[in-house]
């Protein structure tokens, strides 16, 4: 066994996501996709984004917002008119305590990463301009063992805006779950600046119909899509349940609805037994078996991701390689790996592990271990390198097709289904002739296939193959997105997802907070043309 130590992975502060340096900066996110625009305004506190709204609903001004750019949807991807990047609102704002813990205030150009460390090390926070209990709070915190905000999305650069704009999830989503369970409130500006107060269990839905008051005592009415959403991991589309928290309304929503300008996150104690292991195995089918030995035992078990064996050849092959992080040599006969993380209180656990890993024809010899957060840090270093690899992959094929943008699942399905579509993937793609690779939330049957097209046809093939699998997926009772959103890129996979008479429903409600279709056109459906108006 390889113990993981810190001098494996060296960060060379590359900055992954895209640089606010002139309008150009943006005009694309992580998907390589791009847009347009006729200006660009950086917000630093919510009287400024009340002003600038107000403003812009009098203008007519189709509004795009954005954060730190790391999304690969093309969300926050302007199709004209100006851009709002709430990137400067990062200041931590205030703490309680209630009977279930401690909740923090925070602005949403929080990065996660940002709150990350400020928990990590609360003592040399300074906070000035805090509430006397706000003040008190943060004492107590800082003499308790460390919290941590649960979602652990593999872009610790996100902003807590944007995260909740998805309802992202990550690794840890396995069992924490996706970002909505960690949400307590938010402050929402609407199109022409009205503000909305949303706390957790204040607010709810009376069946399907809803009732919202603003800050200004406006009324806003409407009805809920009455469309059943898949039991699995999912963040595609507007959530919608009757008798509903109101609150669930605005995350996910891919910012159709309004300006998140504040969010309170509720904060849990950090595990602190932890433990990380990586094993690599001899055969996929090795590693679905594992996948179910350890679902269905007694370990508490964090995070458990998966990697092919085209995926350990990217980090293999020299001309992947960008110098962010350095990896120890992968052998010739790993073919597939597994990372686990589980709490190692119990004295027996790792003993445990080793017998899973044992009964699927597993090695201990082949494995890498980190013990503790700063070596698991360092671990996941190495599952970061993948998806920026690709990213990289895809950077250089824009250098000769500029339209080529990245082609990645975000499908997930029940339990049941896993091997199946597992199946499904590496067939047709083989079939196809199509490079690929594929990594991800298998805990979760939630893997990303990244199609890596080398021209425009092929690029077509891949995009009709993800259309396809699709629509199986739907059909098993699964999702067609599990953590990304629909953005701009992926309007065609909600109508699959909910049909026409769905995606009718989700326009109502939104006209309820954004009559004029000026906040976020093209996002999670086309826009329509009304008059002189796009309506979102």
């Amino acid at each position: 066994m390889i113990r993981i130590m810190r001098e494996f992975v060296c960060s060379e502060g590359v900055e992954t996501s895209m640089p606010l340096t002139a309008i150009d900066g943006y005009l694309a996110d992580e998907s390589r996709f791009c847009g347009t625009a006729e200006k660009a305004v950086s917000i630093h506190t919510e009287s400024e984004l009340v002003a600038f709204l107000e403003k812009a609903q009098s203008e007519r001004t189709p509004i795009t917002t954005q954060g730190g750019l790391t999304g690969i949807t093309g969300a926050a991807v302007p199709q004209g008119g100006a851009v709002v990047s709430m990137r400067d609102m990062r200041r931590l704002l205030g703490l309680r305590e209630d009977k279930f813990g401690f909740c923090l205030r925070a602005e949403p150009g929080c990065t996660l990463d940002g709150i990350r460390q400020r928990l990590v090390q609360p003592e040399d926070f300074d906070l000035q301009g805090w509430s006397e209990s706000s003040r008190q709070a943060w004492r107590k915190l800082c003499r308790m063992p460390t919290h941590m905000f649960a979602p652990d999305l593999t872009e610790t650069g996100a902003t807590l805006g944007g995260v909740v704009s998805t309802n992202g999830s990550g690794a840890r989503s396995y069992y924490y779950g996706a970002t909505r369970k960690h949400i307590v409130g938010l402050r929402i500006v609407l199109p022409g600046g009205d503000i909305l107060q949303m706390r957790r269990g204040d607010t709810y839905a009376s069946g399907l119909s809803f009732s919202l008051e603003s800050e200004s005592g406006k009324q806003y009415a409407g009805r809920l899509p009455v469309y059943s959403l898949p039991q699995v991991k999912h963040a595609a589309g507007l959530y919608a349940a009757p008798d509903m928290d109101l609150i669930d309304l605005f995350i996910g929503a891919e910012g159709i609805l309004g300006v998140i300008s504040e969010v309170e996150i509720r904060l849990i104690p950090r595990p602190k037994d932890v433990c990380g292991l990586t094993v690599f195995l001899p055969s996929e089918a090795a590693a679905l078996e594992l996948v179910e030995h350890v679902r269905s035992s007694s370990l508490l078990v964090y995070a458990l991701e998966y990697f092919s064996s085209q995926a350990l050849d990217l980090l293999r092959d020299p001309a992947t390689q960008t110098g962010e992080v350095r990896i120890p040599p992968l052998e010739d006969h790993w073919h597939t790996a597994l990372y686990i993380e589980w709490d190692t209180a119990r004295s027996d656990a790792f003993t445990d592990v080793v017998g899973l890993l044992e009964r699927v024809g597993g090695n201990e010899d082949d494995t890498w271990l980190a013990e503790g957060y700063e070596e698991i840090e360092t671990l996941k270093g190495i599952r970061h390198a993948i998806p920026e690899r690709i990213n990289g992959w895809v950077a250089e094929q824009r250098k000769r097709w500029p339209a080529v943008t990245k082609l990645g699942t975000d499908l997930a399905v029940p339990d049941a289904h896993m091997r199946q579509v597992m199946r499904m993937y590496h067939e047709d793609l083989r079939a196809a002739g199509l490079p690929y690779v594929i990594f991800g939330h298998i805990g979760n049957n939630h893997v990303h296939v990244n199609i890596l097209p080398s021209d425009e046809k092929a690029w077509r093939a891949g995009k009709a193959l993800y259309q396809s699998w699709a629509q199986e997926v739907v059909g098993l009772g699964g999702t067609v997105s599990a953590e990304h959103g629909i953005g701009k890129l992926k309007t065609e996979m909600l109508r699959l997802q909910f049909g026409d008479s769905g995606i009718d429903q989700m326009r109502a409600v939104k006209s309820v907070f954004d009559p004029t279709g000026l906040l976020n056109p093209g996002t999670l459906f086309p826009q329509v043309k009304k008059g002189a108006m796009d309506d979102g």
